[in-house]
């Protein structure tokens, strides 16, 4: 946007100049040479009456002017007091003189007759001439086409210069109108002056088809998820109703309630995933101390699991580390993590934490029989299982990590899957720290160092 308005700034000012310079250039090309090029000096022919008449008189001191000027011949008069009022008081100012002849003030006016006075050192009118050509002005039809071509100057710049700007937004409106119509692949393209407007344009169409494209997706894949316990429901129903004991009866109420249970699970987490990828900034930022919110979300999965092991094992320098976060959001998205390490364990839990660089990176790590290769970055796809042959016995609906996802990515970081040591499965959040952390300290590297114990399992992988 500072590069368009820039332009048009240019465009504006260079226009004007353009066309000022051109205005003067004309000026002074048309302009006609006259003896009279400097207003300083009066035209010579009047000066040199002007000095004659004053020698003449000053020799025939005895004589009246009037009889002097008759003697003379030349268009001066002896003027009176009246008379230069009332032409000082007409359409052309008066040329005054000093005894010398000097030109002390002259008409602006485009006029030709211009009259010369000679005035005493008190400013008293001693002589007059008739009206006289002195500068003329620039004729009105010349004005006129000095004024027209500067104009035509100024469009012709400011519509050279405003034509990329126009192009650019030419290219906006049609990708705009395009994927009005459905064509959610128009963009743009970045160039010219409007570059920065198009990146952001193409950014917002790109956003807008993913959005689109993970809708779609996501209905298609609810529409999967419902109808296999919808089946089981009616299926129960059918044979709650067939049911010749209470113990079967009790067995199909009870399939039928975790059916429900699953549905009721299924509509929550599609309400979370929907809200998180739409607006999840909608949720203000605080300071999240790591321990404390982790050793909250360990005693809820132990409850759910109690037979498993859990380990927190934070890096020293970042134990009480404090994270800039929705805390919401990171509760829900480690809580995520927890629950699918659950599923799959065998034994054990381990919950660590270390810095990298600019990011404070959260292992939960699991001896579960860990995820294969090949599907380490599908799995945080929505509606998606490492393994499908089992996604029905260990729980779940496929959305709790493309939720962990969508959460770290929108607070600027990174999540991935990778082998545990010994087996198992390792998910890593990846969390920007918060300015004014803690600095790196030498007991930070104490795990790459190998100083600092890493957790391993020793179970093979199936």
């Amino acid at each position: 946007m500072r590069r368009l308005y820039a332009l048009m700034v240019l465009s504006v000012v260079g226009a004007i100049v353009l066309s000022t310079l051109l205005t003067v250039a004309v000026m002074h090309i048309v302009r006609p040479h006259t003896p009279m090029r400097e207003l300083g000096v009066f035209p010579p022919p009047i000066g040199a009456l002007v000095h004659d008449l004053e020698a003449r008189l000053a020799a025939s001191a005895t004589e009246a002017p009037a009889a002097v000027l008759a003697d003379l011949g030349h268009p001066l008069h002896t003027p009176t007091a009246k008379e230069l009022a009332d032409y000082a008081a007409g359409p052309h100012a008066i040329v005054r003189l000093s005894r010398g002849g000097e030109l002390t003030f002259v008409s602006g006016s485009d006029h030709h007759d211009v009259s010369a006075w000679l005035l005493d050192a008190g400013g008293h009118p001693l002589l007059a001439s008739e009206p006289f050509d002195a500068v003329p002005g620039p004729p009105a039809e010349r004005n006129v086409i000095m004024i027209a071509v500067a104009l035509f100057v100024a469009a012709t710049m400011s519509i050279l210069m405003t034509l990329p700007i126009a192009r650019g937004f030419g290219r906006l409106i049609g990708a705009a109108r395009a994927i009005r119509k459905g064509d959610l692949t128009a963009r743009a393209g970045a160039g010219g002056v409007t570059r920065d407007v198009g990146v952001a344009f193409d950014a917002m169409a790109d956003r807008l088809e993913q959005l689109l494209a993970d809708q779609q997706e996501l209905l298609q894949a609810v529409s999967h998820e419902l109808r296999t316990p919808t089946a089981r429901i009616r299926f129960s129903l059918e044979m709650l109703a067939s049911a010749a004991t209470e113990e079967a009866r009790e067995k199909r109420i009870a399939a039928i309630d975790d059916d429900l249970t699953e549905l009721d699970e299924l509509v929550s987490e599609l309400v979370t995933f929907s809200r998180v990828s739409a607006s999840p900034e909608t949720d203000a930022s605080a300071s999240v101390t790591v321990s404390e919110a982790v050793g909250e979300l360990v005693s809820y999965a132990r409850d759910r699991r109690p037979e498993l092991e859990f380990l927190v094992v934070p890096a020293p320098d970042v134990a009480d580390v404090e994270l800039s976060v929705a805390p919401r959001l990171f509760n829900r998205a480690v809580r995520n993590v927890l629950l699918n390490a659950s599923r799959y364990a065998r034994a054990r839990i381990v919950i660590q934490w270390e810095r990298r660089g600019e990011d404070l990176a959260l292992e939960v790590v699991d001896d579960g029989p860990g995820i294969a290769e090949s599907d380490r970055k599908r799995v945080f796809d929505p509606f998606t299982r490492a393994d499908r042959s089992r996604s029905r016995d260990s729980g779940g609906i496929g959305l709790g990590l493309a939720i962990v996802r969508r959460i770290v990515e929108v607070h600027g970081g990174d999540v991935y899957a990778d082998e545990a040591e010994g087996g198992g499965a390792r998910i890593v959040m990846l969390w920007p720290l918060a300015h004014g952390s803690k600095p790196v300290t030498a007991s930070n590297v104490a795990y790459s160092s190998g100083l600092y114990p890493r957790v391993s399992f020793s179970s093979p992988r199936k």
